[in-house]
Order: structure tokens, then sequence, then C-alpha cells
């Protein structure tokens, strides 16, 4: 279950810093994930994600 996403540029990469939690063991997990290859799915669910955690 994603948990909280933030973006930011590194190097002029846009990245993701995602903080999610496996359903079955309950472990918290966090990565970075370039924007470029983010799936259509996943992107939408974490960009709505940060607009929820994130507000403008």
């Amino acid at each position: 279950m994603i948990e909280s996403a933030h973006r930011h540029r590194r190097d002029g990469v846009m990245i993701w810093d995602v903080d999610y939690s496996c359903t079955n063991c309950g472990r918290p997990y966090g990565h970075e994930i370039r924007a470029a290859t983010l799936t259509g799915h996943l992107a939408s669910v974490i960009i709505e994600l940060a607009h929820h955690t994130n507000p403008a």
C-alpha cells in the first residue's frame, strides 16, 4: 500500500520518493522512482496520493 509520495528534481530528472508498506507482512519500504519509468496506472495513483499528502 502506498503511504506517501513526494517529487523533486535531481540533476534535471523528475524523481518520486515513494514510501509504502507490504499488505502481507506490514513492513515499511521506500525508494526513488524516476517519473519517466512509471506506468500509467502507477503514475495516476502516486500523483493522486501526492495531492492528498502535499496540498498546494
